[in-house]
């Protein structure tokens, strides 16, 4: 049921449980295929992995698939490559690195996993890693709103969801400045975990 809800959620059809026994068509992706540009090495080249981005922060940093397939990598937007033996290569120590460098510090400083949460599994040499989300990164926007049941379910949900991660987080004494469309994941059963912290901020900490 959630599944047909979200596929019209994405493509704006006119019921969600019309098609009882078909897919809902997936909108086409808006975002730019990566395949060919500076990417880090451990980066998914699989074609539909580099078709697309996977998610992006605010333009300060980008999102691929992992070629594990369990993972994504999260870098800098001023990343310029990278060679194995030379390590990560960029222009200067501009924001995007720092802000990169600065979530991996907030998620250090967490510790502890949440079900709320898109788990942090370790740093690289470009930025951090990530669990890998299906269906993955929240929409910035859907075709149109709606005010059926199954539709509005989901909405309480998430709002349930936000609310227990924001509890968490709060009594790590970290607070979000940014929380929008931008730092919602979701997992495979619909529910919501909170993700980046690029401009978080740590109560006590400078």
């Amino acid at each position: 049921m959630l599944s047909r809800v979200w596929h019209y959620f994405r493509s704006g059809e006119q019921h969600p449980v019309r098609a009882e026994d078909e897919e809902a068509p997936q909108p086409p992706s808006s975002r730019l295929p990566y395949f060919g540009l500076s990417v880090p090495l451990e980066a998914s080249f699989q074609p539909e992995d580099s078709k697309d981005w996977y998610t992006n922060f605010f333009g300060q940093a980008y999102v691929v698939p992992h070629r594990d397939g369990k993972s994504v990598l999260v870098f800098p937007s001023n990343f310029r490559g990278e060679e194995a033996s030379l390590g990560f290569v960029r222009d200067d120590d501009a924001d995007p690195m720092n802000m990169v460098q600065y979530a991996a510090t907030v998620y250090k400083h967490l510790k502890e996993d949440h079900p709320r949460l898109v788990k942090y599994l370790g740093t690289t040499s470009s930025g951090f890693r990530l669990e890998r989300l299906t269906p993955g990164p929240m929409p910035s926007r859907f075709p149109h709103p709606s005010t059926s049941q199954p539709v509005l379910s989901l909405y309480w949900r998430w709002a349930l969801h936000s609310l227990k991660a924001l509890q968490f987080i709060h009594s790590k004494s970290v607070f979000l400045n940014d929380f929008c469309n931008e730092t919602l994941w979701l997992r495979e059963d619909f529910s919501l975990a909170i993700v980046g912290f690029l401009n978080a901020t740590i109560d006590g900490v400078s």
